[in-house]
């Protein structure tokens, strides 16, 4: 199996698992366990189940957006081309936020989204009280893509 393969198989994998864990927004927020279990039980157990007519939830869009933005880097990435690269995230971003419908990302990606429309990506706003997970889903994209290999190196400040 080739890297690209693998890259794409795991993409799959990760969004398959998070349309069972959404279930069109039904389990996302669901706090109790058992009631999930419960529900899936009914739907004929994890060995029957069928996710047809599923959908993922907004971190898998922005998880594939990040991909879809990293698989359209010509060469390997280095500190030269990252404005470039980080450009194209964002208006991968932008891009995918029509899909959002009926979905529910969270306050700081909303905002942080809407003032991509109109400014660069190194001016979004930092912070301090947002909370989620979504950058964490979405660096798994960055780690498929950047191996160890072709990593792009730390640079200090002074460099």
């Amino acid at each position: 199996m080739t890297m690209e393969e693998r890259y794409v198989a795991s993409l799959v994998l990760a969004a398959a698992a998070d349309a069972i864990g959404y279930r069109n927004s039904d389990w996302e927020f669901c706090g109790s366990g058992p009631a999930i279990h419960a529900q899936l039980q009914d739907l004929g157990g994890l060995e029957n189940l069928s996710v047809e007519g599923w959908s993922v939830s907004d971190a898998s869009v922005l998880l594939l957006a990040t991909a879809e933005a990293l698989a359209r880097a010509e060469g390997a990435p280095s500190p030269e081309s990252f404005p470039e690269l980080m450009a194209s995230v964002a208006s991968s971003y932008v891009a995918c936020w029509p899909e959002m419908s009926g979905r529910a990302p969270g306050n700081t990606c909303t905002k942080s989204v809407k003032w991509l429309r109109t400014h660069p990506w190194y001016t979004v706003p930092y912070s301090s009280t947002s909370t989620g997970c979504g950058a964490a889903i979405r660096s798994s994209a960055v780690g498929l893509a950047l191996p160890l290999d072709t990593a792009l190196e730390p640079t200090s400040a002074s460099d």
